[in-house]
């Protein structure tokens, strides 16, 4: 096998020199030893021409190796190589997370972590999770053995079935409770998703601040109620559908994001309920927190 060209560690390109001394040996082969091919000769001029042409197809050849590997693409050739993973580049998205979603590095659930991708991709759409049970039994959802659900908030029905459809392994059914029935190859299929119920939810939060050890002032309230207001609504790192707002997300977040703050405790007011939660406002599957209003006070 060759040492150049497609090797397992990439494309090879084939050295100029390289080049050059096999024109010289193939000319040797045909016309004998005595043959002039002196870089100042003619048949040495017509070499090095013949060994540029050559060295730069080799480098073509490069060029189209790297447009359609992952790894190396950029740009519009990257849009092309996501295609055939049936994977879309996000709005505003860079090169360097698109190239992870399409060779899944890192990624464990590679099946899941597509279709999640491919449905935040719907227009509309501001939130999706993807859960499985893969069990023979009901997991703590009440999602029936072998299922997938797919909750979402945003974009259109019909689009997101479609999305969900082109994904779901062969044997596996969906889980929500909302039907939606799509043309699918000129069959209809019906698509379960989850359209989870936002609730309404106000947060008292409880913190000690002190300088940290650098001698730092501890942050204000509400330089701390204005980050974590933002963490709980951003679509990347809001609570999950079923999740509940708890002591031990609140102090995650507040503890490894400021230094010299302590959490204390947490007290809210959530949708339908006259009185307060406290240290964890509960949620159902089919419920998920709209945080509108987030207070930090001394404790």
């Amino acid at each position: 096998m060759s040492e150049y060209g497609v090797r397992p560690t990439g494309f090879v390109v084939k050295p100029l020199g390289r080049i050059l001394d096999e024109i010289e040996q193939s000319l040797v082969t045909e016309f004998g030893p005595g043959i002039i091919q002196t870089p100042q000769s003619p048949m040495g001029q017509i070499n090095g021409l013949f060994a540029d042409m050559t060295s730069g197809m080799w480098e073509l050849a490069e060029d189209v190796y790297q447009s359609i590997d992952p790894d190396q693409a950029e740009g519009a050739n990257l849009d092309r190589v996501g295609r055939i993973r049936l994977t879309e580049r996000g709005p505003g998205e860079q090169d360097g997370s698109y190239r992870q979603a399409i060779t899944n590095e890192g990624t464990a659930r590679v099946i899941l972590a597509d279709l999640a991708r491919a449905v935040q991709n719907v227009d509309g759409v501001r939130y999706r999770q993807v859960f499985v049970n893969e069990t023979s039994t009901n997991d703590e959802n009440q999602m029936p053995p072998n299922t997938i659900a797919v909750a979402v908030l945003g974009g259109d029905d019909a689009e997101i079935a479609t999305v969900i459809n082109r994904y779901i392994p062969m044997g596996i059914s969906t889980y929500g409770g909302l039907i939606v029935n799509i043309i699918e190859e000129g069959y209809c299929r019906s698509v379960r998703l989850i359209r989870p119920v936002e609730m309404d939810v106000r947060l008292t939060v409880q913190i000690t601040a002190s300088a940290n050890r650098r001698g730092c002032p501890a942050p204000s309230p509400s330089v701390v109620a204005a980050a974590l207001a933002e963490y709980l609504v951003s679509p990347e790192t809001r609570p999950w559908n079923g999740q509940n707002i708890d002591a031990y997300l609140i102090r995650q977040f507040i503890e490894s994001t400021f230094d010299g703050v302590e959490f204390v405790g947490l007290f809210g007011y959530k949708d339908e309920f006259t009185d307060p939660f406290y240290n964890s406002i509960p949620f159902e599957f089919f419920e998920i927190a709209n945080v509108t209003e987030v207070t930090v006070v001394p404790g």
